[in-house]
């Protein structure tokens, strides 16, 4: 292709995107209007698809139900491994491989091997407060 008529083609899209500017920001405008008016979370695109908004969807890592239950159970029965949470509250191993690190990056839990616990019921805070405790004798 020449470099003529690619500076031609170059001008001629400049052109067009400077004209239908403003029809997409009023497009846009009207997308935000019927959001706020519908009280949509989020507009369905052609088809019913979702259209992307520009941000993950849903809550964080861990802070859901779920993550609550498990650290009830934990606190009930410290020291208990993944497969034994997810048995105890009812969900998937795979799901508590995301949760439990959240809880532990929380200060919540602790792993110690293949096991949880909360924070301060572990063993090794355990046998740390026992020799702490000990002190000297009179």
């Amino acid at each position: 292709m020449p470099a003529d008529h690619v500076d031609a083609v170059v001008r001629d899209i400049e052109v067009r995107i400077d004209e239908i500017q403003p029809v997409v920001e009023e497009y846009e405008r009207l997308i935000g209007a019927l959001r706020l008016l519908r009280g949509d979370s989020a507009m369905r695109g052609p088809g019913g698809t979702r259209r992307p908004t520009g941000r993950k969807p849903g809550r964080p890592r861990g802070s859901g139900h779920r993550g609550g239950e498990a650290l009830k159970v934990l606190r009930e029965r410290p020291g208990m491994t993944v497969a034994e949470i997810a048995s105890a509250i009812g969900t998937h191993r795979n799901y508590l491989f995301r949760v439990l690190p959240t809880l532990a990056d929380q200060g919540l839990l602790v792993k110690e091997g293949p096991k949880w616990y909360p924070v301060g019921s572990e063993p090794s805070a355990k046998s740390s407060k026992k020799k702490s405790k000990g002190g000297k004798k009179k």
